[in-house]
């Protein structure tokens, strides 16, 4: 239909950074459920190239999902109730994005860091970590990772998660000399 063209050409004029796209993931987790909700939050994502893996220096970090589908699964079942911002919540941000005269106006790759923190609730980042780590069924009642986006042509494409084992999420003053001599 033309209606959806024109929405679609539309949304291609557009740049939409990380730090943009993982505030409205959390928007989307907010919302009341619907299909619509979740057709919003699933269109965020570029489902043909996403990956979402640990946060780690080795070369091939690993998958936090076994699949795709996975992923998709645990997400429709956390988009099926809404999710409080005290039950979800970011506690600090960092944005990565090139320099302004790298960019004239061209397609860029954007990042971004947010230290998170998850209360009584069942997260998909949060229970795939604690599945690798053996503690599946062991859920603490809060919980602080740290999450990477990568943002590539007004979508998601790769998600990186680990947990906050420095608590920087947790620190009150925290600073960006703080962030950098974290590991």
């Amino acid at each position: 239909p033309l209606h959806i063209r024109v929405q679609q050409a539309e949304r291609a004029k557009m740049k939409f950074t990380a730090a943009q796209l993982a505030n409205w993931v959390l928007e989307h987790m907010e919302a009341p459920p619907s299909q619509a909700k979740a057709d919003r939050f699933f269109e965020l994502f570029n489902l043909a190239v996403l990956r979402v893996n640990a946060l780690s220096t080795a070369a091939a970090p690993p998958a936090l999902f076994a699949s795709l589908q996975d992923w998709f699964g645990e997400y429709r079942t956390v988009l099926s109730r809404r999710v409080t911002p005290q039950q979800v919540s970011v506690t600090l941000r960092v944005f990565l994005e090139p320099q302004r005269h790298l960019r004239q106006g061209m397609e860029h790759i954007t990042f971004t860091i947010d230290w998170m923190t998850i209360t009584g609730c069942d997260e998909p980042l949060s229970g795939s970590l604690l599945r690798q780590m053996g503690m599946e069924g062991r859920r603490p009642k809060r919980m602080l990772l740290v999450v990477m986006s990568r943002a590539e042509c007004n979508q998601i494409t790769q998600v990186w998660a680990q947990l906050d084992r420095d608590g920087l999420g947790a620190k009150r003053a925290a600073e960006l000399e703080d962030v950098l001599v974290t590991d």
